[in-house]
Parts: C-alpha cells; sequence; structure tokens
C-alpha cells in the first residue's frame, strides 16, 4: 500500500467543531449517567424490585445491548447518505432515545412480575436505541481527521465532556429528583430533563461536524467474518479493548455503588451528590492535562504510572473512606487518573482504525469503534451487576441496619479498583507506542 493512501488527514479542525463534538460526549454522557449512577437505587428503593432480580436485569440487558453494538457498527460502514456515514444516526435516533429515557424512569404499579417485565423492555430498548446513538458518534471521530495530534486533542476535549456532563448530573439529579416532588414522579420528571438536554447537544454535534476521511468501497462492504479477524491482529485495537472494559468494570462498580455508599456507609444520602461531581472534577482535571502528558511522557509510562498511583489512593479507603470528605479526596485523586486513562483509550481507538488501514488496507472505523461502546457496556454491566450481587450475598434490603452492609461496600470501594488497576498494568505494556513496532505488526501479518 503506498504512503499516500495512509497518509494522516491534514485538514485543520476548527475550534466549533472540536468543541461541538466534545458536545456530543456531553450529550452521550448526560442521561446515560443518571441511568448509571441512579437506576438501581430507583428500581431497588423506589419501585421496591428485589437486588438481586435487579443485578440479573441489568446484567442481561447490557450484555444483549452490547451484543447490537458490533451490528450497529457495520451498519455504519454500509450506510450512504448526504450526511456521510455516521451523522445521519445522530439526526434521526436522539428522540427516540429521549423517549425511552422518560418510559424507563416511569415504572407504574403493578406486581413485581409486572414491573419486572416492564422494566426488561423499557431498559432493554434503552440500550438498543443507546447504540444507535453512541456508535456511531464514536466512530465520526476517525473520520473527523486521521492526524494523531488532532486525534489526541479531540480524545481530551472528548473525556473532559464526559466529565462535565456527569458533573452537571450528579450535581443536579437529586435535587432535580427533589424539585419535582420526589418518589416515582421526580425521577421521571428529571429523566425528561436530561433527555431533553441530550437531545439538543445531539443535534449540535451533527450540525457542526463534517466527516472527511473516507473508507473505501470493499472496507465497508466486508461481512463481519472477515472484517473481526482482521481486528484481532491489530495489536493497537486489542490493546485499547481489553484495557477499556476494565476501565469501565471500575466505572460500573463506582457508580452503581455510590448512593448506597453514600447512605450506609458516610451516613448520609444527600452526600451523593457531593461525591459524583468529586469524581467527575477530577476525571475533568485528568483529561484537561491529559494530551499534553500523555505527548510528553508516552502512552505506556504516563498511564502506567497513574495507574500505579490509583492502587495507592484506593489502599486508603478502609482507612480515611468513613468521612465524606476523606472519601472525597480519594475519589478526586483517583478520577484524576482516570481521566487520564479515559482520553488514552479514546485515542488507542481511533488509532486503531488508522491501524487497520495500515495492516490490512481497510479502516473497518464502524465496527472497530463499535466495540468501544460493546465494551462500556458490557463493563458497566459486570460492574452494577457485582455490585448488586453483592450486595444480595450480603443479604440487603432498604431497612437492613448500616452495620450490616457497611464493610461490603468499604471492601467494594478498596479492592476493585486496586485489582482492575494491576490488570490494565499488564495489558498496556502490551500496546505499540510508534509505527515502528506498527510496522513489524504489519510485517507478521503480511
Amino acid at each position: 500500500m503506498s504512503e499516500a493512501a495512509v497518509a494522516p488527514h491534514r485538514h485543520k479542525l476548527s475550534h466549533l467543531e472540536v468543541l461541538s463534538y466534545g458536545g456530543g460526549s456531553v450529550a452521550s454522557s448526560l442521561s446515560w449517567n443518571m441511568v448509571a449512577g441512579f437506576l438501581i437505587v430507583y428500581y431497588t428503593d423506589t419501585i421496591l424490585l428485589p437486588v438481586a432480580a435487579v443485578g440479573t436485569l441489568v446484567f442481561l440487558t447490557r450484555l444483549i445491548d452490547a451484543l447490537f453494538d458490533p451490528v450497529v457498527g457495520m451498519l455504519v460502514d454500509r450506510t450512504r447518505s448526504r450526511w456521510g456515514k455516521a451523522r445521519p444516526y445522530l439526526l434521526f435516533m436522539p428522540i427516540p432515545f429521549a423517549i425511552l429515557c422518560v418510559l424507563t424512569f416511569a415504572v407504574p404499579d403493578g406486581t413485581t412480575n409486572e414491573k419486572l417485565v416492564y422494566a426488561y423492555i423499557t431498559f432493554g430498548l434503552l440500550g438498543l436505541v443507546y447504540s444507535l446513538l453512541y456508535v456511531p458518534y464514536g466512530a465520526l471521530q476517525p473520520l473527523l481527521t486521521s492526524d494523531r495530534p488532532q486525534l489526541l486533542t479531540i480524545s481530551s476535549v472528548r473525556a473532559m465532556g464526559t466529565s462535565v456532563a456527569s458533573i452537571f448530573v450528579y450535581a443536579l439529579v437529586v435535587p432535580t429528583i427533589a424539585f419535582f416532588g420526589g418518589g416515582r414522579a421526580g425521577y421521571t420528571w428529571a429523566a425528561a430533563v436530561f433527555a431533553l438536554c441530550t437531545t439538543a447537544l445531539y443535534f449540535v454535534t451533527f450540525a457542526n461536524c463534517r466527516e472527511r476521511t473516507a473508507g473505501d468501497a470493499e472496507s465497508d462492504r466486508s461481512p463481519f467474518k472477515k472484517a473481526f479477524p482482521r481486528a484481532l491482529r491489530n495489536r493497537v485495537w486489542v490493546v485499547a479493548m481489553l484495557f477499556e472494559i476494565l476501565i469501565f468494570i471500575r466505572l460500573g462498580i463506582m457508580t452503581a455503588a455510590m448512593a448506597f455508599y453514600a447512605r450506609i456507609v458516610l451516613g448520609s444520602a444527600a452526600s451523593i451528590s457531593i461525591l459524583l461531581p468529586t469524581l467527575s472534577v477530577g476525571i475533568l482535571l485528568g483529561g484537561f492535562i491529559a494530551a499534553p502528558y500523555l505527548r510528553r511522557f508516552g502512552k505506556r509510562r504516563g498511564v502506567s504510572w497513574f495507574l500505579l498511583f490509583t492502587i495507592f489512593i484506593f489502599a486508603l479507603v478502609p482507612v480515611i473512606g468513613h468521612t465524606v470528605l476523606g472519601f472525597s479526596l480519594i475519589l478526586f485523586f483517583g478520577a484524576i487518573g482516570a481521566g487520564v486513562q479515559a482520553t488514552m483509550v479514546f485515542a488507542m481507538v481511533s488509532e486503531s482504525v488508522e491501524a487497520q488501514l495500515r495492516l490490512f488496507g481497510f479502516r473497518d472505523a464502524g465496527l472497530l469503534t463499535s466495540f468501544a461502546a460493546f465494551n462500556s457496556k458490557v463493563g458497566f454491566a459486570l460492574g452494577s451487576a457485582g455490585v448488586a450481587w453483592a450486595l444480595a450475598l450480603a443479604d440487603y434490603s432498604p431497612n437492613l441496619p448500616a452495620a450490616a452492609v457497611a464493610p461490603t461496600l468499604i471492601w467494594i470501594f478498596c479492592l476493585s479498583p486496586i485489582v482492575l488497576s494491576l490488570l490494565q498494568l499488564v495489558v498496556i505494556r502490551y500496546y505499540p507506542e510508534d509505527m515502528a513496532a506498527l510496522a513489524a505488526d504489519r510485517a507478521a501479518a503480511a
């Protein structure tokens, strides 16, 4: 393949385009963070569904719609329209997503089985429609440019967008629910507010972003049985996928357990409005420093240092994690590394598309980026369901004395980040830091 065929696209992205793409990251996280952070506690404490059944519900629905992500990726690769390959989905899918988000937080009265059936249908459909938004949004990034410095900048803005959304959601969900009267109605109206904002921001991304790097026609028609084996021989992509799923398992654990930790361990349900925004501010700071930091120290070494720091920080949970101040400090400093890691993952996924082109002559952008959404859902499913199952083993119920459940929650927040960070340290060692390493992969592939 000629170097011209794989040369980076040198178009300089405008500030408006970069910010609009970051706005899509805010959109992707607004309503979904409300789901990730509050749906389990809504199901168990407001709708009064059994916690073990909720854990199984979350796991099964997330697994099904995660399997749908590669299908959406193949659809994106095959899409032809006047708006491009990924952008049409950002135009037509936000409104159905908003409607389903409201319905998910509007479980009607009925028997336990009736409420479970309703929850399976609405939450399951919400995940499928989210795939039709988030996968095309992720596929849009490598279609904006293939210039590596610009991709790293976009990735940093994207990570910060996720954090900004988290700050707003985690700080405002509880007050918004209370503003609308609390209980069932409060959750429903809060979901409507965030769904409306999500829709508007996706429309902004659609309007201001343009696709410039196009794949070739043969790549777009490649069947899954050919494209996926190519991806498995792309070391950039394999490392990115393994690294990402470990991140989202940890995030799934932390967001699902946070409301329980605030009420049971810290003795203040209202402190959730401090803890989750603190987590998000840390991620925002990490995303802000990530691009210059990773350029200076390199992806492998730079991220490894933050992983070691994360292990040290979360080892302090049993020591100082019993107070709002102590636990907030742990979350803040631990989240800075998470922001760097998020930027790293977004950049790796985009670079994997370019690596696919260099290795095999095909971009397969939709398929490769679809697995980023797949990993986020599987990771959140494993993390969230794991929390629910752990609470079930502790015989949790809303009226159980705090002393009976607090040790379980403390060790969830201590051990899970440590174990997952150790696994990430192993994975990141295999990431090719430069094109010379990728050239060796290309020779092996040939």
